[in-house]
């Protein structure tokens, strides 16, 4: 009984860990945290946080001409359905300041109706470190595992 109940807590704790959003920002000193998502209408709001770890500010600038979401019916969503919202100032791009935690919204319309998950999002930004040089790098915001309720 004891290794049937051991048995059925391994397969559990490895469905969780598997089934778990995995985000990655793309920058060694940014943290991205997956908050929500819900699908309204045929519209879908995926809210993050990210987090500028480093000791100066950041600036993002997000490219949505790259950017690129999968869901499990085998859709793929292009530039034109994407919007972005950075802590409900209404653009797409942020200044991070040092430390501090900045909420990231996106949009990206007409879902299919069958769909019940995003299996990758990859969203694109510019990011602009402020410093002794300033540097501009194209990099790439990696999602995976994000399911969502229907409103």
């Amino acid at each position: 009984m004891k290794k049937l109940l051991l048995l059925i807590f391994a397969v559990c704790s490895v469905f969780t860990t598997y089934a778990q959003v995995k985000c990655d920002a793309g920058h060694i000193d940014i943290g991205m945290t997956f908050k929500r998502a819900i699908i309204v209408g045929n519209d879908a709001i995926i809210d993050f946080t990210l987090t500028n770890y480093s000791r100066k500010e950041i600036k993002i600038d997000m490219d949505k001409s790259r950017c690129r979401a999968y869901d499990d019916e085998g859709n793929c969503y292009l530039e034109q359905h994407f919007m972005f919202d950075f802590a409900n100032t209404e653009e797409s791009g942020c200044i991070l300041p040092s430390e501090t935690t900045i909420k990231l919204r996106c949009y990206i319309s007409d879902i299919d109706e069958y769909a019940t998950n995003f299996t990758r999002i990859e969203l694109q930004y510019f990011l602009n470190c402020y410093g002794y040089f300033t540097t501009s790098q194209l990099k790439k915001m990696t999602v995976r595992n994000v399911g969502f309720v229907r409103d």
